[in-house]
């Protein structure tokens, strides 16, 4: 109990008292029922943060003797910020390391079930696996007194190179120098044109519409 978490306002505290002529107890001076040298007592309050709990028991004789246990309240849930990858983000391997920010220095992380490092305030994954196509990866921090917070980002997986994309021919012969090229391609894949007239070459780049065109 010495030094401990908890995120609950209220707790029991029970123990024992080796007395053969027991006259009384005590806890945070409230006094309690003491049976057979065994006490517990229920519905003990705790303010955030520290809290110093004081049992005090005394025999028939007038003699006292007491014992102090710190225990620590916290309420207040971790806070977990995933900053790489980014939301959104289009990776092209199922391998990803994963790293963020955390609150609290204590906390537990964990990567979609996965146990991350963490460091000071901050938390790495080095390997998470990922499928095909939009994932979502969630972050999970644990404190030491049990609260939890979590963030998420969701992430998708192309490992597929694109179709050759299709150029349709252009008017040939023709007599004006800047003419345009229309094609299909994978929908918004990024396109090189390259162009050679001569002994100069260009190369142009654009990018396919959300309609491969």
């Amino acid at each position: 109990l010495q030094d401990s978490f908890v995120n609950t306002p209220t707790i029991t505290i029970a123990g024992s008292v080796n007395e053969l002529h027991p006259g009384g107890l005590w806890v945070n001076g409230v006094a309690a029922y003491l049976a057979d040298g065994v006490f517990s007592v229920t519905g003990v309050p705790l303010f955030e943060g520290p809290n110093a709990i004081k049992v005090r028991t005394s025999d028939l004789a007038g003699h006292e003797a007491s014992a102090t246990v710190s225990i620590m309240l916290d309420t207040v849930p971790p806070a977990i910020t995933i900053v790489a990858p980014s939301g959104g983000a289009l990776v092209r391997t199922a391998q990803l390391a994963v790293s963020g920010e955390v609150s609290e220095i204590d906390a537990l992380v964990k990567v979609n079930g996965s146990a991350a490092n963490v460091t000071g305030a901050g938390f790495h994954l080095t390997s998470l696996t990922l499928a095909e196509g939009e994932n979502v990866i969630t972050a999970g921090a644990t404190d030491r007194a049990g609260n939890s917070g979590a963030a998420s980002v969701s992430v998708t997986v192309d490992s597929t190179a694109p179709a050759k994309p299709v150029v349709n021919q252009p008017a040939s012969p023709t007599n004006v120098s800047v003419i345009g090229v229309t094609g299909v391609a994978e929908a918004n894949a990024e396109v090189m044109l390259t162009i050679a007239t001569g002994p100069t070459t260009t190369v142009l780049t654009t990018r396919a519409t959300e309609q491969g065109l």
